[in-house]
């Protein structure tokens, strides 16, 4: 599905920034699949399904889509390297405006205000990204989330015996 949706985008015929771009989105999922894993973990069938939600929220709120980062105060800027939708954003973006991508294509009688791919990333606030450096961040978050669940089955299971 998001190869469809990369090509039916307009985005660069490039190879390596389709796949970069699906294992991004691919490596999110796990990890939210891994957030998602802890909560079940933690409680009963019925409780998770209702505290998934607000414990995904933080997630959500400081993924750098609704606020960006230099709109929130330094003491709250912390809670924003902890959440995993942040770090794919900033890979996402990277793979499809960084990397000395062309100038992006407008139409002649349209006003085109971010042509250039380096002031679409100014813009957004993802000026000095490291794709790989975000990927092992998410990769160790995915890492994380499924051994902490394990480990809280283990003991679950080891406390009803």
């Amino acid at each position: 599905m998001m190869s469809v949706l990369y090509w039916t985008t307009g985005q660069p015929q490039e190879m390596w920034r389709a796949a970069t771009v699906v294992m991004f989105v691919i490596q999110v999922g796990s990890v939210s699949q891994g957030l998602a894993l802890v909560v079940s973990a933690l409680s009963s069938i019925q409780t998770a399904v209702f505290v998934v939600l607000p414990v995904a929220s933080p997630s959500f709120l400081f993924s750098g889509f609704f606020v960006q980062r230099q709109h929130i105060p330094a003491a709250f800027r912390w809670v924003m390297e902890t959440s995993h939708l942040y770090h794919g954003m900033q890979g996402l973006l990277e793979a499809l405006y960084g990397r000395g991508r062309a100038e992006l294509d407008c139409e002649e009688d349209e006003l085109c205000f971010l042509s250039e791919p380096k002031e679409v990333l100014r813009h957004l606030g993802v000026e000095e990204v490291n794709i790989s450096h975000e990927f092992l961040i998410l990769l160790a978050m995915d890492l994380l989330f499924r051994l902490a669940a394990f480990f809280i089955l283990k003991w679950r299971l080891r406390r009803k015996r």
